[in-house]
């Protein structure tokens, strides 16, 4: 849409804004009387809420109906909004004044040159952004649920029950005879289970009733943005930024799976003339954790190599991003060194 940054906005405030039928001072106190606390993460793949509430079902009941209000018709306060707007400023203007952020912003840029929706919104861009725009792409971004997904964690207390079953457990951990040890953690199992089915029974009551009427979500299935694709080609640029003290950072990128095994365009065409494929097809997850695992085994070899035995950096190492709602990824290795080290 062009309207770069209006939904990091919009979500920055929307937490800290009102509802439909409340102000944003009484939202506020509903959330500390309840024993909430909400917070609301843009990623470039989905939106985070993440919503902490008390072992209670009261407090419960009050995540899932603000949860409601977010979903249903997000509000935003022009207060919230400049405070959102503000803090955005203030990480655009880190991107374009820092050696790292600058150097970020344009690699990115030539890394995925059709997908600006992938790049950082610029400080220009920030400072023309309106309630209007935040608002219209909080409207896009929320007007269809049809992916929506609902992750709920709670903790089971069994009770004296419980209590007095891991205490005698405890007081007989140095007798000889086995079998009551057994049959006391047997029971507590037991307990931990009813517990379990009981709590999610609670759960699944509350979300029915607080959640159930929603809108409808669509019938269309087309996708709301283009998955992204990698420039098939590479690129060598150099970046100049003011800084307080002479330092050099050298940055080398390229394509990843993303978090379910499959990457981008880019990427299956590569893997596909390698005649790449995953050893165990599965898990789901070994995709996932066969990367990560190789990512920390890169690291340690980085730091014992370069920074260690060669000493040619002070700093490097390598991040991995696997995005889990699109098929697309990607690494960055960074290298902080002194400038007549660069070349090296």
């Amino acid at each position: 849409s062009g309207n770069y940054g209006a939904l990091e906005a919009g979500l920055g405030a929307v937490s800290s804004s009102g509802t439909k039928e409340w102000s944003r001072e009484q939202v506020h106190l509903y959330k500390l009387l309840n024993s909430v606390s909400t917070e609301v993460k843009p990623e470039a793949d989905a939106v985070t809420v993440d919503i902490s509430f008390a072992s209670s079902a009261r407090s419960f009941r009050a995540g899932l109906e603000w949860l409601h209000s977010l979903l249903d018709e997000p509000k935003l306060d022009l207060q919230a909004f400049a405070e959102s707007q503000l803090r955005l400023k203030g990480k655009a203007q880190h991107h374009e004044k820092t050696i790292e952020g600058r150097s970020l912003q344009i690699l990115r840029q030539q890394m995925y040159p059709h997908d600006a929706w992938l790049w950082d919104a610029t400080l220009e861009q920030v400072s023309v952004l309106t309630t209007g725009k935040a608002k219209q792409a909080l409207k896009a971004q929320f007007g269809n649920l049809d992916r929506l997904r609902l992750d709920i964690a709670g903790v089971v207390s069994l009770g004296s029950a419980g209590q007095s079953g891991r205490s005698a457990t405890s007081s007989m951990q140095h007798e000889e005879d086995g079998g009551l040890i057994e049959k006391d953690m047997a029971a507590t199992s037991s307990e931990a289970q009813k517990a379990v089915a009981e709590m999610r029974d609670r759960f699944e009551q509350t979300i029915c009733s607080v959640l159930s009427n929603l809108p409808a979500v669509s019938s269309s299935d087309e996708p709301r943005v283009s998955p992204p694709r990698m420039a098939a080609r590479g690129c060598e640029l150099r970046v100049q930024v003011l800084d307080k003290e002479e330092r050099g950072l050298v940055l080398i990128a390229g394509g990843a799976p993303g978090y379910w095994g499959q990457g981008d365009a880019t990427w299956q065409e590569l893997v596909k003339r390698k005649n790449f494929k995953w050893r165990n097809s599965t898990s789901h997850l070994y995709p996932a954790m066969a990367m990560e695992l190789m990512i920390e085994c890169m690291n340690m070899r980085l730091l014992g190599r370069v920074r260690d035995q060669l000493s040619l950096a002070y700093s490097c190492g390598v991040s991995l991003t696997m995005l889990e709602g699109l098929n697309a990824g990607s690494f960055i290795c960074s290298c902080y060194c002194r400038l007549d080290k660069l070349e090296s």
